[in-house]
Order: structure tokens, then sequence, then C-alpha cells
């Protein structure tokens, strides 16, 4: 009894400090109240992005009660953030994910949709990307959801050719504007000014004398330029690579690119070093290294 009055009167504190990010309290599945106070810590540090107080409250949460769903997915998602921690597809991540899912049975419908499809997404499952598209037509005021379903469409492009619109939709930018610091922002405006101008992110590669600091966005430009030759594009890529550091994170993302472009163009015999040098440094752990398997998922190269 006094068990079920603690549990009430956390979820009646919560409620009362509204306007708190919303959080439906009938996904508290356990009775433990140590568990639930950990993990509405562990909630309100993940907020303010607090990734080393997050995961200290929420691993207190899980062994409070081992099996309590939302904390399990929460400290996933904590892993999947923290690159100290392994960051996005780690083993930390996929384990809290998996023991979301195991005790996800308990869970109503809404909760256990998120928690069931972001199981889907850390095993590459395009399911996951039908799963939230129902959900977000459901519960379209839901910003995790939206969220959720734009890290899907972000992962899943190479694979489904998904355009600009589906991959920034769920990223309303308006919105981003007025809860976001303003270079977190700039870094969503940047991009959508290098998908849209491509050609201007490549006159400013030929133009600049030494490497720049490359990012990912702006490698892929290369792809989209109505103007640019392949051939250019390469010229353009080997010099940047010439000029980096080698073994560095920017290194590796030109090799990176630098190899997928040979690939896109059929010239796999090229791109094969390359590609085995890069998981030669990283092996199959390594973030960029699993480009190299490109060409034999789209059919083009022999699975040996």
């Amino acid at each position: 009894m006094v068990d079920d009055l603690g549990v009430s009167l956390l979820r009646e504190i919560w409620l009362a400090h509204e306007p708190l990010p919303n959080l439906r309290v009938s996904g508290i599945t356990t009775s433990d109240v140590d568990a639930i106070r950990a993990y509405l810590k562990g909630l309100q540090h993940y907020r303010r992005l607090e990734w080393d107080s997050a995961f200290a409250a929420l691993q207190e949460a899980v062994e409070a009660d081992s099996t309590f769903a939302l904390a399990h997915y929460s400290l996933g998602q904590v892993y999947g953030w923290n690159a100290k921690l392994g960051g996005f597809g780690s083993e930390g991540a996929r384990r809290h994910g998996e023991l979301a899912r195991r005790y996800s049975d308990r869970l109503p419908e809404r909760e256990r949709t998120i928690v069931i499809a972001n199981t889907l997404h850390d095993d590459g499952q395009v399911a996951a990307l039908d799963s939230m598209r129902r959900y977000v037509n459901r519960f379209p005021d839901d910003p995790e959801g939206w969220y959720l379903l734009g890290d899907i469409r972000y992962h899943a492009q190479p694979i489904l050719g998904l355009d600009l619109e589906d991959l920034i939709g769920p990223f309303e930018l308006e919105a981003l504007r007025g809860t976001a610091p303003a270079d977190y922002v700039e870094q969503f405006d940047r991009v959508r000014r290098l998908w849209e101008d491509p050609d201007s992110t490549v006159q400013r590669l030929q133009e600049i004398g030494e490497a720049p600091t490359l990012q990912d966005e702006l490698m892929t430009t290369l792809y989209r330029s109505p103007s640019l030759h392949p051939e250019a594009g390469l010229s353009i890529l080997e010099m940047v690579e010439s000029g980096v550091e080698p073994g560095t994170s920017n290194w590796k993302g030109v090799v990176s690119f630098h190899a997928m472009m040979l690939a896109s163009l059929g010239r796999l015999a090229e791109a094969r070093p390359l590609f085995d040098t890069l998981w030669a440094l990283g092996g199959p752990r390594e973030s960029i290294a699993y480009v190299g398997l490109m060409p034999v998922s789209a059919g083009l190269a022999d699975p040996s």
C-alpha cells in the first residue's frame, strides 16, 4: 500500500509541474519507488543533454527494477547519443533497446510502438519506417515519434532513395529555432543550403587552397551537382585527400566518399583497396567501413 501511494504521489508531482516535457505516466510500469525516482531524474538530465548524469540515474533505475522497459529504452538512447559510450548502434544501445522490447508487453500501445520501432531501427530493418509512419499519422503531436521517423528515414536514405522533403520533413526547422542552440540550428540551415545549391559547394571546394574541414553533407553535394562531371569530382576528392592527415576522422571521411564514388561508377577494382584500408583501421565496427559492402547489397559485386 505504501509503495502504491508513493508511485501515485510521484506521478501527481510530475503532472503538477506542466509544462515540463509531457510524460505519459501510464508507461511507468514499475512499482518500485526508487526506480521511478531515478528514472524521472534521468529524464531531466536527458532533456538537458547531460549524458553522464542521465546515464548514472537511468542505470540506477534499471538496477532497482531490471524489467523497467522505459528505463531500458531511455538508457539505450543515452548510449546512442554519447560517443564515449559507443554511440548509435553500440553494444550498450542495442542491449538496452532489446531489453526494453523484451519487457514492453506491459507498456501501453504508444510506448510499445516506439520501443519496438526503435529496436527494428537498431537492427537495420526498414519495417521500422512503416511502423513510425502509422504512428505519426495517429499521434501527430508526438515530437519523439516525429524524430524517430526522421532518424529512420535519414539512415534508410541510401537504400530507399528518399528525396530532400522526405528527409527534412520530420525535423521542423522553424520549431527547432525556438528551442535549440543557434549553432545547432545553423547546422541544419547549412545542410539545407548545400542540398539546394550543390554547385556553390563544389565551387568552394575548387577555390579552397588547402583541405577544408569536411562533413559528410559537404562531400555528398558532389553527387548532387547538376554540372560537375564525375571525373572532376574524383579529382577534387583526390586533391582534398592529399591535404588531410592520414588516419584522422576527416581523412577517413574523404577516403570513404572517394571509394563510394568509384563504386557508384562501377570501378570496383579501384574502390576495393580503399575499402580494405578503412576496414583494416576499424574492423566491422568502423562506422564508415560498412559502405564497402554497398556494391554487394546493390547486386553490383560478387558477395565473396
